[in-house]
């Protein structure tokens, strides 16, 4: 593709576009081929353009075909037409598509509010990063040592025979490993999870705590953070290391029932505006309370055979807007329903990955989601999905 503006694309019939909608749009079957509707029905697709225009999404100035599972043209005839599609609303695919936040190629049409809003996060997620060396530097004093380990961790160690029984009785899985901080950065940036406009975070698995702490340390919009851990001895490990925090931040323990759980309060004007807690609980994440409070749902954790249903549930409950990432894919788990929720557009192609303890130099990629609907009157938890059909 030239750099001197979009290709023309003559496999697309663009039918005559109303001001401020965009026609449904219909391919031509090549010669001898089954005459179909073509790629601009394929479902990905269609969902695809349901993230690039919602909300908090930019969108990119040419939409990579293998993102989108079409070919390279068809992608560039689509973006120039999103491009010049105003503010008001789109048909494609048969859905009528909300196109409230604008990229900066039609930012010309983008309203004045939503770009300062834009700017509060990028320049929280900017200055997030810039703390990252003093936020490495405190958390190495809270948990006495490195915090960026590689390959066999301290959450590896740890683990003892009662934490492999207990894993057992609850069908879990003690499979483990970390994001590395600038993973946990990307991660929480405004194409991902977005921790710059939330209040509120939920780590199910949260392994010895330091996704917890560091977010709670890197964004100060966040008042509320909670981790949750299966295990005894990695959630003992976490304990003492937000014990060790409050100790040197000078903050607060607001409440405390050792081998269960802690939490730890900021104090205003001591750098804060307003009290903010972290907690870490012992227990099973399935029973945590507060999902539907969370703004971000971590459940960076294996997901066993045996929790589908409890994965559904846990989700049924979760408000719609939330973002949550997973160790898997979590499509296959809906195979006889529509899932609530969207892959986020950025993370969508496999290219997207973040550094982890297993995967430092390239990353790994996880699984970024946005709940886009709430669970509908008369909901059955079981019965949608073919349980070794999803795992396989």
């Amino acid at each position: 593709m030239s750099g001197s503006g979009i290709p023309r694309n003559d496999s697309i019939q663009a039918a005559r576009i109303p001001r401020g909608r965009i026609a449904p749009l219909q391919s031509q079957s090549a010669p001898g081929s089954r005459a179909t509707a073509g790629a601009w029905e394929r479902p990905r697709l269609a969902r695809t353009v349901r993230q690039l225009v919602a909300g908090r999404i930019l969108l990119p100035r040419v939409l990579p075909a293998r993102t989108l599972g079409v070919d390279q043209n068809a992608a560039a005839a689509l973006t120039q037409l999103l491009g010049n599609c105003g503010g008001c609303c789109a048909w494609f695919a048969g859905a009528r598509v909300s196109l409230r936040g604008l990229s900066a190629t039609c930012s010309r049409n983008r309203p004045s509010s939503m770009g300062a809003c834009c700017s509060t996060i990028n320049s929280r997620d900017a200055a997030a990063e810039a703390s990252l060396p003093d936020v490495r530097a405190t958390m190495n004093a809270a948990f006495g040592k490195d915090t960026v380990q590689t390959g066999f961790t301290d959450g590896h160690t740890c683990i003892m025979d009662s934490d492999k029984n207990t894993a057992s009785e609850a069908g879990a899985s003690l499979l483990y490993g970390e994001l590395l901080p600038m993973g946990v950065c990307k991660l929480m940036n405004q194409y991902h999870l977005a921790a710059g406009s939330a209040r509120s975070l939920l780590d199910l698995g949260m392994g010895t705590g330091k996704l917890v702490m560091q977010v709670f340390l890197l964004y100060p919009n966040l008042t509320r953070v909670v981790g949750v851990e299966l295990s005894r001895s990695r959630y003992a490990i976490a304990e003492a290391a937000v014990l060790e925090l409050a100790r040197i931040q000078g903050w607060e323990v607001e409440a405390r029932d050792p081998g269960r759980f802690v939490r730890i309060r900021t104090l205003a004007g001591c750098g804060e505006s307003s009290p903010r807690t972290l907690e870490v609980r012992h227990g099973n994440m399935w029973k945590a309370s507060g999902v539907a409070l969370a703004d971000i749902i971590v459940m960076h954790t294996d997901l066993t055979e045996t929790c589908v249903t409890e994965l559904r549930r846990l989700i049924s409950k979760a408000k719609v807007g939330v973002r949550f990432v997973t160790y898997q894919d979590l499509t296959p788990y809906w195979r006889k329903s529509v899932p609530p929720f969207e892959q986020i557009a950025e993370n969508i192609d496999e290219s997207d990955t973040f550094l982890t303890s297993w995967s430092s130099t390239k990353g790994y990629h996880l699984f970024c989601w946005e709940k886009i609907a709430s669970t509908p009157a008369g909901f059955r938890v079981e019965g949608d999905y073919d349980t070794k059909e999803a795992i396989s």
